[in-house]
């Protein structure tokens, strides 16, 4: 958790993604500062998504749109809209002028520009258009812990 939350305080800035994302036929266009993918009922050690449910071949986006240029205001305007959404969470889908949080089955993301993203801690440039589909992986292999023998008493 230290170790995100001090990754997430040197990338705390007003980022300006060009973006359109069709999830489940429904639009979003426009700059965001956020774009996440997400099915897990946390990140960051924040446990805000209370919509998480393993049993479904879903998963969440959590949009939260730009403020403008990267100044000390739009920075401190941004402070809040990541505060709902990680500090509150959500218990429902939103959809409100800052942020979007709904679930999916299907998104393609449309980015203006080539952008680094944050792939399961992993730095990623996409570019172009990518599809997020949510499948189900059916483990091959079962690993088990074998039992540990008692030492014998010499």
């Amino acid at each position: 958790i230290f170790a995100y939350l001090v990754e997430a305080v040197r990338e705390y800035r007003v980022h300006n993604i060009a973006a359109r994302l069709e999830a489940d036929g429904r639009v979003y266009e426009g700059d965001f500062t956020l774009i996440m993918v997400i099915k897990s009922p946390q990140c960051f050690g924040f446990r805000f998504n209370r919509l998480y449910d393993s049993t479904r071949k879903t998963a969440h986006l959590l949009l939260i749109r730009s403020t403008g240029r990267d100044n000390l205001w739009n920075r401190a305007r941004m402070f809040f809209p990541f505060f709902r959404a990680f500090f509150i969470g959500f218990g429902k889908e939103h959809e409100g002028k800052n942020i979007v949080f709904r679930e999916f089955s299907e998104c393609r993301l449309t980015l203006g520009a080539a952008t680094d993203f944050d792939v399961d801690g992993e730095k990623r440039t996409m570019a172009g258009t990518n599809v997020f589909e949510v499948n189900e992986l059916r483990p091959t292999l079962s690993v088990c812990k074998p039992k540990r023998r008692a030492r014998r008493k010499d």
